[in-house]
């Protein structure tokens, strides 16, 4: 994979449909599946994205519609995916489908496919969306499509309690992500902070980030717990949620508190804008950046302070209150 391919690709899809393939547990295509999958997806040259979201089911997976019918030695799969990432830069799609019906809870019983991206009867419709992402998003459509047995993963009916032995590393996944995001947002606005100089003195010395240090840093210490709970093969749902959920809050506090140090520069989509000091481009120079304006206020409060105590030193004067003193 170039450098540039990998610097635009999300890691998300690239690890957890892996973690389903290579760990799913007695696999009965365990060597095909392995002595496929293991090699180009280690060296990038594979790629597999996850589908499991549907229309009308998000991804409550108790709902989902799309299912897989045994046909001699296929499955033929029908219905719909949608917001699937990354589907035009993979080789394969890990599909859930439901393959039958508990008969004592009546919840869908649910199994795992690996699906080539160009397989008969895959349909990939290209989902706009607003917001700026590093991959595309598709609406997947099964029109009857053939998937050999061997691309099964694990049993047929216990692809839910495969689907979340993946997700608990993925969340773990995304919290370490999230924490090196965080410490990353955080080093670049301490060394902005420190030496960008207003009113004489570095805006570091009045731009709090502390806050957000302390957060991403508790979110490292829950995101290396759950870690070891599921490296050790302990039961790691709700510490790797807890992990996930603090790390993304502690990443987006981090970032808000390095835009607002950079001021106006923390939005420059030209890299040049972001001084250097003391060599500052003239727009940096000419921005009113919140970290300055908030400088400024402090250093006016302060001037305004030391007038009022050097007044209250004239009225008070040595032997106590002087009302006959007049500013």
């Amino acid at each position: 994979m170039s450098s540039q391919r990998a610097r635009r690709r999300p890691v998300h899809i690239l690890v957890p449909p892996p973690r389903q393939v290579l760990n799913a547990p007695h696999l009965p295509a365990r060597v095909e599946q392995h002595a496929r999958w293991p090699p180009r997806l280690g060296s990038g040259e594979g790629k597999v994205v996850f589908a499991t979201t549907e229309p009308d089911a998000g991804s409550n997976t108790h709902r989902l519609a799309t299912t897989a019918t045994r046909d001699g030695a296929d499955y033929l799969l029908r219905g719909q995916k949608y917001y699937i990432s990354g589907v035009d830069e993979a080789d394969a799609v890990l599909v859930v489908a439901k393959t039958g019906v508990d008969e004592r809870t009546g919840n869908a019983e649910l199994s795992l496919f690996v699906v080539d991206t160009d397989a008969p009867g895959l349909v990939k419709q290209s989902l706009p969306v607003s917001v700026a992402l590093p991959e595309r998003q598709f609406t997947l459509h099964f029109d009857d499509v053939r998937v050999p047995v061997e691309r099964l993963i694990g049993v047929e009916g216990d692809g839910f309690r495969q689907v979340f032995h993946g997700l608990n590393p993925e969340r773990i996944m995304g919290a370490a992500l999230c924490v090196g995001i965080g410490r990353y947002a955080l080093a670049k606005a301490t060394e902005y902070a420190n030496t960008r100089v207003v009113w004489d003195r570095p805006i570091g010395a009045f731009h709090a980030m502390a806050k957000a240090k302390i957060e991403v840093e508790l979110a490292a210490l829950m995101t290396a717990n759950a870690a070891w709970l599921h490296d050790q093969n302990e039961p790691a749902g709700e510490a790797a949620n807890m992990a996930k959920y603090a790390a993304a809050e502690a990443a987006l506090a981090a970032l808000d508190a390095a835009i607002q140090s950079h001021g106006g520069n923390g939005v420059s989509t030209d890299s040049t804008h972001t001084p250097s000091p003391p060599h500052h481009s003239y727009s940096s120079r000419a921005a009113s950046t919140d970290s300055e304006t908030e400088l400024s206020d402090q250093v006016h409060a302060e001037q305004g302070r030391e007038r009022r105590r050097n007044t209250q030193a004239a009225v008070t004067g040595p032997r106590g209150l002087d009302l006959n003193y007049r500013p």
